[in-house]
């Protein structure tokens, strides 16, 4: 009978087809772009189905590549320390430049100490790959030309995979990307259903090479996005008891109405068995309910406020026994040493008075150090008086432009052309999906733009000045 062997999924080979589109500032173009993708876990989804993509440029002989599934991943290790991680991140600088071992071809998990989000790595060998689509294309610089992959790529919720995009073409003009304005763990895209994240590009004509079309230096670029479409089809998740509270409240709501229908003697609704029910909520789509991401997002919420409670209850409980051990020990010692001997009475009184006569000693050198201190400054300020003031402030503008280059959320910075790891490629794992907190997402991104508008207006004020001091010292040479 049907209703003892339900599905676990949709059996239509594609359930929705989407095509997402992303932003196209023309930054960049060369040889390839490299970006993770992530199935996200807010709908009760069954698989991912990514069916093409779309890019733009001069173009040539396109192969796409996309890193192997994640049974090969080794399990995340325990969270490392913070000097486990200086002394990992040493060793990941100083054999930037080492060959890779073909034979170690699997993905790589490692937990970040300072955020506690999990960093990927996968190598940049065809081994850790699969090829899925190879064919010669023309130029197409203005319109999206889709390449339809040979084999579609599944991604189940939860997983990451990575598309490598390249074109073995002569020059820099084969592939459009952009820069990465927002920092490597931003999302360049995301929907209900998938993320697309930050990825790097890559400037050698050789696939997955490691030399530069100019024959030196690093051939990867981190910090840059994909420029074009996914499209992509959706398989949900078909309802069973067991996946109960993956579907939404809405639908949680109608599945317990029904089944107390069905207890219910004077309904229609008596005479079926549970099997029956459950074969018709089976085959009800996850939003027949009028379930929504909205809902979904609630839902979320507050399984995870729950989550919360249950760890922070369980941490409560560790901390009372615990404090209840200790307290025992210390009562089993105190009536062991209750009476302190003379001898150490009288260690404890020269203690004493040896700390105060150090703590005096300590406020008098303080003392004097501020005197000393004030006098300093009072004496660099009457320097200063007499220094040009503008000079000064374009010095410290032109010093806090520098460092402002060398943050995080900066991807044109010409030092990091030569950081990219050359062995393998490393991202963030977004842990969540962030639906309960769009709004902190929306004002961090919205700071970081501000930032960035911010350093680009100080950076042309700069020049400015720069320019008005030539302007100056030619007129004054002229006159």
């Amino acid at each position: 009978m049907a209703a003892f062997n339900r599905p676990t999924n949709a059996t239509y080979t594609v359930h929705e087809n989407v095509t997402v589109d992303t932003q196209d500032n023309e930054d960049h173009t060369f040889c390839g772009i490299m970006f993770p993708v992530k199935c996200k876990e807010l709908l009760p989804i069954d698989h991912l189905v990514i069916k093409s993509v779309s890019v733009r440029g001069r173009l040539g002989p396109l192969t796409v590549w996309v890193s192997n599934n994640e049974e090969t991943v080794i399990p995340a290790p325990p969270l490392i320390t913070d000097a486990t991680a200086s002394r990992r991140s040493s060793r990941r600088r100083n054999n930037n430049n080492n060959v890779r071992d073909p034979s170690n071809n699997r993905m790589r998990v490692e937990r970040n100490a300072e955020n506690n989000r999990i960093e990927n790595s996968i190598d940049l060998h065809p081994s850790a790959w699969t090829k899925l689509y190879d064919k010669t294309h023309g130029a197409s610089r203005r319109e999206y030309v889709e390449l339809v992959l040979d084999q579609p790529i599944r991604i189940k919720p939860g997983e990451t995979r990575v598309l490598y995009i390249h074109s073995t073409l002569p020059g820099d003009e084969a592939i459009v990307y952009d820069n990465s304005y927002y920092g490597t763990s931003s999302k360049r895209l995301e929907d209900d259903k998938l993320a697309i994240m930050t990825g790097r590009a890559h400037v050698s004509t050789r696939v997955f090479g490691q030399e530069p079309i100019w024959g030196w230096g690093n051939a990867w670029r981190d910090r840059r996005e994909f420029v074009g479409r996914l499209s992509y089809g959706t398989v949900y998740k078909l309802w069973n008891p067991e996946v109960h509270p993956k579907f939404g409240g809405r639908f949680q709501d109608g599945a317990r109405a029904l089944l107390m229908c069905q207890r219910h003697c004077e309904s229609p609704w008596s005479i079926l068995p549970d099997e029956c029910v459950y074969y018709i909520l089976n085959m009800c789509r996850w939003d027949w309910f009028n379930d929504c991401s909205d809902s979904m997002k609630d839902r979320r919420r507050i399984e995870r406020a729950k989550q919360k409670q249950q760890r922070d209850l369980a941490l409560q409980l560790e901390q009372v026994a615990a404090t209840t051990t200790e307290i025992a020990a210390t009562d089993d010692h105190s009536m062991e040493d209750s009476k302190p001997s003379a001898n150490e009475s009288c260690c404890a009184r020269v203690t004493r008075s040896q700390t105060r006569a150090a703590h005096d000693d300590v406020e008098l050198e303080d003392e004097d150090a501020e005197e000393e201190f004030d006098e300093e400054m009072d004496e660099e300020e009457m320097e200063v008086d007499g220094e040009d003031d503008n000079d000064d402030e374009e010095e410290e503008e032109e010093e806090e432009e520098d460092d402002g280059d060398d943050s995080d959320d900066w991807s044109d910075n010409e030092d990091q052309y030569h950081t990219a790891n050359r062995r393998q490629f490393s991202f963030y794992h977004v842990d969540s999906d962030d639906e309960d907190d769009q709004t902190n997402r929306g004002d961090s991104a919205e700071n970081q733009r501000r930032d960035w508008i911010r350093r680009q207006f100080a950076r042309i004020h700069v020049l400015r000045a720069l320019a008005s001091m030539e302007d100056q010292a030619v007129d004054a040479m002229e006159s």
